[in-house]
């Protein structure tokens, strides 16, 4: 189909401001007009949306597509297929493959693969240390030179050493990459703690360094002059040392999970709490969260969709998926209750997160891609990860009842998801 008609919508664009009732015409991949149409080509789909969202498609900037090397969990093909019922269009990829993508051959080959097998637009994180063993920053100026590389990151192993740390910033810095650490324990994290005399991070209980992290990453991206987003917040710590870097004029940013917003340290599945990394945080850490995404403090949502085949989750792997189900749990917590508006939720979801990557804006007006989502936001249904495109199953919402689906989700002006 050349061209498409979204007819009868509300029509909600953080770029411009418009929250307004109109409709959109969709034409070789773009968008062809914006606003009271009247007539359209011959052959175009005309849609009526009576009740629904148009949105510009939404971006996640933390997901782990786990190929190439960790087939069995997921796929560029299943990752892309659940972002896109999940009304994502753009996502950004983590870089704890296997190998890792250090170098350009990795490079490469997530892009050969995403051009034949991705439903969405894919860009990746490249490592800051070779390997991602943290103790030898890596120029990633050459790999940079690939269009689909967004950001430097070293995964769920932070960097202990503050030089290596250091200089992995001021080669990003160098190159114009975003620096994009996740500022967590992790059981290598804290056995070369152990092992290094006089470290930073040592003295707290396990998976409480998280401010630290912060700290040591703010001031190294200062020093550097490097863009730094935080992965993953989760501490009410956390957010007063990014408060601060904001106030002082720093280029922090940070991102927050569906999961640190929406669950604590309380939840239960089948008796257990589930496992993720960060891990789940007491009632007022996530009462703290939810009021910084209210008030602005916290710029983006982003999934951190981390498959695990059903043995490995048995035996203790940490992560949970959340593509195909977080779009439906902001707005049933935060949207419906009235605690953010929806133009905030498309700018965290959409706007923010191609902003901070330095993605292509997605926009509703004529020119802008044709990078689209449907949303209906009074949708009820139930949660069952058995029904997900992805290939794993590690959902701790299982049996929860939402509002909210994305109904059509268009890349480049072709439909890849249609509910």
């Amino acid at each position: 189909m050349n061209a498409i008609v979204l007819k009868g919508a509300r029509l909600i664009d953080p770029a411009s401001g418009m929250d307004a009732a109109g409709d959109i015409s969709i034409a070789d991949g773009r968008i062809a007009e914006v606003g009271k149409i009247t007539s359209h080509p011959t052959g175009a789909r005309a849609i009526e949306l009576p009740g629904c969202w148009v949105m510009p498609g939404l971006c996640d900037a933390h997901v782990h597509f786990r190929q190439p090397g960790f087939e069995h969990k997921e796929t560029i093909a299943t990752g892309s297929a659940a972002a896109a019922r999940g009304g994502y269009t753009s996502v950004v990829c983590e870089p704890n493959t296997k190998p890792p993508i250090d170098n350009i051959a990795v490079v490469e080959e997530v892009a050969r693969i995403a051009a034949r097998d991705s439903l969405v637009k894919l860009r990746v994180k490249v490592c800051m240390t070779e390997g991602q063993r943290g103790d030898k920053a890596i120029d990633p100026a050459p790999l940079a030179r690939n269009p689909i590389v967004a950001a430097v990151s070293d995964d769920g192993n932070p960097i202990i050493r503050r030089d290596v740390a250091a200089e992995a910033c001021r080669l990003a810095a160098r190159c114009g990459l975003p620096v994009s650490p996740h500022c967590e324990d992790s059981e290598r994290s804290l056995a070369d703690c152990l092992a290094m005399p006089d470290c930073e991070f040592a003295g707290r209980e396990p998976f409480t360094n998280e401010d630290r992290f912060i700290r040591r990453d703010i001031e190294c991206a200062e020093a550097a002059g490097a863009a730094l987003h935080i992965s993953h917040v989760s501490l009410a710590a956390s957010l007063e040392m990014i408060r601060r870097a904001k106030v002082n004029g720093l280029a922090v940013t940070c991102e927050a999970a569906p999961h640190h917003l929406l669950l604590d340290s309380s939840c239960r599945i089948g008796g257990a709490m589930p496992l993720v990394n960060p891990p789940l945080r007491p009632a007022g850490d996530v009462a703290t969260l939810g009021r910084a995404l209210e008030d602005g403090l916290i710029d983006a949502i982003a999934t951190d969709h981390a498959p695990h085949a059903a043995d490995e989750k048995k035996a203790g792997a940490r992560g949970l998926i959340g593509l195909e189900c977080s779009l439906a749990l902001i707005i049933t917590g935060f949207v419906k209750t009235g605690r953010i508006t929806p133009m905030r939720m498309a700018e965290l979801m959409s706007a923010a997160p191609r902003r901070i990557f330095r993605l292509e804006p997605a926009a509703l007006r004529p020119g802008a891609p044709g990078d689209i989502v449907v949303i209906d936001p009074d949708a009820q249904w139930t949660i069952d990860s058995s029904a997900f495109a992805s290939k794993s199953r590690n959902c701790p919402y299982d049996g929860r009842r939402v509002s909210g689906r994305a109904i059509l989700t268009i890349v480049s002006g072709r439909i890849v998801w249609e509910a």
